[in-house]
């Protein structure tokens, strides 16, 4: 018997067992060790963005050849510290970054700083179709100050306003965003957690831990997110190899969701390190002109589902990333 065949089943039970002790539930079906693009693409994305390009590039490839995308840089300074969003005065993009993927050191990432990966500007092609559920997932590390740089960032945007729906006013937001910010936005000494944001038609509302705390910590570790989102559950997770077992799996709140519309699918950017004016969080709306709310840090294996897929897939992600037997 090949006793490497047992180190994966084996680390499986212990984190699942983990799971149990900490009341998370889910079926532990579907696990498979195999290089992580490969369990991703097992999953069907809408767009997986690996983001593994190197100096010089501009397109971020669609590894389902769906939707390519381009890297951005913001045109000039950012400062909007009003709207809880970090100041930068030279916005910046690096490609080919180190790995944030711990089984892979050759995994490239890109590291953020003002700068993005956005769908904006590809026309028909970016039509994402019906999002009414979906997951999405993507390895982050946050290389702000987090315990003193306390403000919003962002990590996935998909959203825009809908006309008509809601009360009198501009911020009638539809669609959703992934972000990192204080757990009570009135109050910047809370937690730094990471947080989901539902457009629902008024407004963006955050999908608040049914627990009452403040959600999975944001630490500045190699970090593998993700989101799922149905009809009547909602799950946010947040694995570090550092991270207590408790900080893992989360069950939030599902607000009333509307998903983005437009005549032209390209007013609808699916955006990857940054936001858009109109995801502003904080009066006055619709926001700063340009661009609002910038990660920094480094990111890869961006991916977006129109279904929610089965925890144990999203187990066996986590397990194709990190040493989860060391």
């Amino acid at each position: 018997m090949d006793w490497s065949t047992l180190v994966i089943p084996i680390a499986v039970l212990g984190a699942l067992a983990l799971f149990r002790f900490v009341g998370c539930t889910f079926t532990p079906t579907g696990i498979v060790s195999q290089p992580y693009a490969d369990d991703v693409l097992l999953d069907n994305p809408l767009v997986y963005y690996r983001l593994q390009e190197t100096i010089g590039s501009t397109t971020a490839t669609d590894e389902t050849g769906h939707l390519n995308a381009l890297y951005g840089v913001a045109p000039g300074p950012l400062n909007n510290a009003d709207y809880f969003s970090l100041p930068i005065s030279t916005p910046s993009l690096q490609l080919g970054a180190d790995s944030v993927m711990q089984k892979d050191q050759t995994d490239l990432s890109v590291r953020f700083n003002g700068s993005f990966v956005s769908t904006q500007g590809q026309g028909a092609l970016s039509a994402l179709g019906d999002l009414s559920q979906f997951t999405a997932d993507i390895l982050v590390h946050p290389e702000w100050d987090v315990a003193n740089e306390r403000n919003f960032y962002c990590v996935l945007d998909y959203s825009n306003y809908v006309a008509g729906i809601g009360p009198p006013g501009p911020n009638r937001n539809a669609g959703f965003a992934i972000y990192a910010g204080p757990d009570s936005p009135s109050d910047p000494t809370t937690p730094i957690c990471w947080q989901l944001w539902i457009g629902t038609g008024n407004e963006f509302l955050r999908a608040l831990p049914l627990d009452g705390g403040p959600g999975p910590l944001v630490l500045p570790e190699d970090t593998y997110l993700a989101v799922q989102f149905g009809p009547t559950q909602a799950f946010l997770w947040a694995y570090t190899v550092n991270a207590d077992v408790d900080q893992v799996k989360f069950e939030l709140e599902v607000p009333p969701y509307v998903q983005p519309t437009d005549p032209n699918p390209a007013n609808i950017p699916f955006n990857i390190g940054i936001s858009q004016n109109f995801a502003a969080l904080f009066s006055p709306f619709p926001g700063p002109n340009g661009f609002i709310y910038p990660f920094v840090g480094r990111m890869a294996e961006a991916a977006l589902y129109n279904t929610v897929l089965d925890g144990g897939r999203l187990m066996s992600h986590i397990m194709n990333a990190f040493n989860t037997t060391s």
